[in-house]
Formats: structure tokens, C-alpha cells, sequence
């Protein structure tokens, strides 16, 4: 008796007799293997009690019935089992793991494993694929673990006018995008409709300056808003035209800001000259280090091509209004006035100068008798200049309604000549 070349399934002979029998086992052997249904491929012992059809690959090292039949495919038919070898190309369906197996190569290996999936010219997963989008996938979420030392997910573009991006949307209308978007700038953008787009950032490919709200350039590395700085410069922008806030060249002595602050102290020990800038128009408010100062304070200046200084703060402490002299806490040149006349004190009871130090006179107020604060409410020591007093007698009270000048001092209680 001779077998068919691949499935090995019994042949007639001629004048055969019993020829059922011949062919019947054939048919079994089909049903086996065509109908490859593998109940389980983890075991090396035979299970106790099979039913017919009940298939099973044998696992080594086979026991019992099975000893001997490592590999092969073991089939319960008429209560006894019957073995047969498998061959390449053979497909079977693992039924308690619910995956399909090919034999190749002498072993079972995953069916996938086998397939030619290059240039396929569409990939769907969970959903249909498309002439547009030839791969779709629908999922919750989608994984790309590394192998080795990392991962990446590469977009690639043929030219810097093309796109390359990833696209957000909401029911299949854009809403987001980033990427190199028509040029080889990097965009964050967004969108209410999908058809009108903002450029959130921009950031420059050629010099990594970035842009919020605008097109980065090469004469800020941040740029807030359109317009670009009026020098060259590394820096930041705020607004646009000529009421831009512009700070640039943060490392050098030079600042700008058409604005409301100007000036800051140097990186690296090197300060802010404020007279060495650009026209300071529409300034309202100059901070900056004391021009050609390393002890790094700070100076308020006026506006102006060339700004007037007006205060300074210096490295110990000491304030200098119109001045650059320190002579102490505090130096003034020029007078010292209240917002309106006899409105404000020069300390108080509770915190007094300890002396006072004058190159010129001291002039006081000029009051009739009627007219004098209450002796008792300045306290003792408190002096003024009468002009009604009836008598001019040393230490004697003043008395008004007359027609004298005298200097007064308050004694806690009266006003006394003197």
C-alpha cells in the first residue's frame, strides 16, 4: 500500500479487497488534518476520558499512550488513539489558547509569524483603512514599546513646503496641530472650525528663537505677539510697534524696553549704561544698574535721549536723590517739600532725631497768639514765631493782641517768650 506524498493519507490498490477500509481511515485522516482543531498543546499525558474527534499535539516527553509520539498529532477516534506526524504547511487552530499555528521549519510557530505583511497597500485595525488613510486603527489607546535604547515615531516629509505634523480633531474637524506645518519652522497650532488656523508658537528652525502669537526671527529668542525688536538683538518681546516692551542682549550693558521698565543688572558682572542706549520714548519708569558701578544698585532715571538721574539705591544700603555723592542713609541734593504747605511732620514724639545739623537758618511758622497749636498737644520743647505778642519780657508767658515779634517755646503747658 502506498501514501499520497504530503499528507501521507492511504491509496487504493488495485484489486484491493476491503477497500472501505483503505478509504475510510483516509477519511479519518482528513478529518484530522484538515479540519486541524487542537484541543491543547501543553500536554505530555493523555486525558482520561476523550471523545471522539478530541485532537491533541503531543508535548514531550508523551507518557502512557502517547510515549513516543512527541511532536505528532494525537486523535481519539472509536475510543483509541491514533497518531499522525505533521507537515510543513500544516495549519492548526489551538482552541484553549485561541491562536492559529503553521508547522514550518520542524516546529509549530505563530501563523503570523509566516505572513508576508510588505507593501500592503491597506491596514485596518479594529476599523476600516482608506485611500487616504491606508492605515486606521480604532483603540482606546495604542502602545509603541522600545527594543534596545529607545524609541521613536518618525514623520517624514519630501520637502520643506510639504507637511508633516499630527493632527488633533473633533468629529473628524481639526483643532490642533503641531509639527513642521509648510516649512521647516516648528508650529503649535490651533483652530475653532479646522479651517481657519492661529500659530499658537513658532519656533525658528534656523536659530531655535521662539514666537507666541507670531513668527519667531533671528532678533529675539522670545517674541511675544508680532513686530520684532528695533536693534538686532537677543531678547524678548512684548506688543507690538512702538509700545513693545523689548529686552534684549540681557548679557551685555546695553538693554532696551519701549515700555514701562527699562534696565537690569548685567549677567557676569557688567552693568546696564543707561546713556548708552537708544532714545527712551514713552518711559515712564528706568531700573537699571548705576552706569559703570560694580557694586550693581539700583538707579531711577527720567526719560529722554539722555535720562536724568533721579535716585539711586547703592550695594550698602544708602538712597542718593539727585545725586551720585553718598554722604549717608540718605543723601539730597535739593529741597525736600510736603504735597501741600503745613501738612506733614518730620518724625514724631515716639521716634524724635537725635540732632540736627544746619548750615543756614531754620525758619518756623509765623503765628498770632490766638492762632498757636495747644502748648500741651506739641509738648514741651515745640518752638514758633509770634507776631501779636503785647510784651517782649524773657520767659514771661505770651500774651496776643498786640504789636510785637517774639520766638516762643511751648513749656508743656503755656507758650513762653524765648
Amino acid at each position: 500500500m502506498t501514501n499520497t506524498p504530503r499528507a501521507a493519507l492511504p491509496e487504493l490498490a488495485a484489486s484491493q479487497a476491503q477497500k472501505h477500509v483503505t478509504h475510510n481511515d483516509a477519511l479519518i485522516q482528513l478529518d484530522v488534518l484538515i479540519c486541524c482543531r487542537i484541543l491543547d498543546r501543553d500536554l505530555s499525558t493523555p486525558p482520561g476520558s476523550p471523545s471522539d474527534g478530541d485532537a491533541y499535539i503531543v508535548k514531550a516527553t508523551g507518557t502512557g499512550a502517547w510515549s513516543g509520539e512527541d511532536g505528532k498529532i494525537a486523535y481519539c477516534v472509536d475510543g483509541a488513539w491514533r497518531f499522525y506526524a505533521p507537515f510543513t504547511g500544516l495549519s492548526a487552530f489551538i482552541a484553549d489558547e485561541s491562536v492559529m499555528l503553521v508547522y514550518a521549519g520542524g516546529s509549530w510557530v505563530d501563523w503570523a509569524s509566516v505572513l508576508d505583511l510588505q507593501n500592503i497597500p491597506e491596514l485596518g485595525v479594529n476599523t476600516s483603512a482608506d485611500s487616504t488613510n491606508k492605515l486606521a486603527a480604532k483603540s482606546s489607546a495604542i502602545l509603541f514599546d522600545n527594543i534596545g535604547n529607545g524609541v521613536q515615531a518618525k514623520l517624514n516629509k519630501h520637502a520643506a513646503s510639504d507637511t508633516a505634523s499630527f493632527l488633533f480633531q473633533t468629529n473628524y474637524s481639526g483643532r490642533a496641530e503641531i509639527g513642521t506645518t509648510g516649512d521647516d519652522d516648528f508650529h503649535f497650532k490651533v483652530s475653532a472650525d479646522g479651517s481657519t488656523w492661529h500659530d499658537a508658537i513658532n519656533i525658528d528652525n534656523a536659530t531655535g528663537n521662539a514666537a507666541i502669537g507670531g513668527t519667531a526671527t533671528s532678533s529675539a529668542k522670545l517674541q511675544i505677539s508680532s513686530g520684532s525688536p528695533t536693534t538686532a538683538a537677543d531678547g524678548i518681546q512684548f506688543g507690538d510697534g512702538p509700545t513693545n516692551i523689548n529686552l534684549y542682549r540681557l548679557n551685555s550693558t546695553t538693554l532696551k524696553c519701549d515700555g514701562f521698565i527699562y534696565g537690569l543688572n548685567g549677567i557676569g558682572g557688567t552693568n546696564c549704561n543707561m546713556n548708552s542706549v537708544s532714545p527712551l520714548s514713552n518711559v515712564d519708569l528706568v531700573l537699571a544698574t548705576r552706569a559703570g558701578d560694580t557694586s550693581h544698585g539700583i538707579v531711577l532715571k527720567s526719560s529722554g535721549s539722555t535720562p536724568n538721574e533721579t535716585m539711586r539705591c547703592n550695594s550698602s544700603g544708602h538712597v542718593c536723590m539727585g545725586t551720585t555723592t553718598d554722604n549717608g542713609l540718605l543723601t539730597v541734593a535739593g529741597n525736600i517739600m510736603p504735597e501741600a504747605d503745613n501738612t506733614r511732620s518730620l518724625g514724631s514724639s515716639t521716634y524724635r532725631f537725635a540732632n540736627g545739623y544746619f548750615g543756614g537758618t531754620v525758619r518756623s511758622g509765623s503765628y498770632t497768639v490766638a492762632t498757636l497749636p495747644s502748648a500741651a498737644t506739641v509738648g514741651a520743647g515745640a518752638r514758633a514765631f509770634v507776631t501779636d505778642a503785647t510784651a517782649t519780657t524773657f520767659a514771661s508767658t505770651v500774651a496776643g493782641g498786640g504789636s510785637n515779634k517774639v520766638p516762643v517755646t511751648s513749656d508743656g503747658t503755656n507758650w513762653i517768650i524765648g
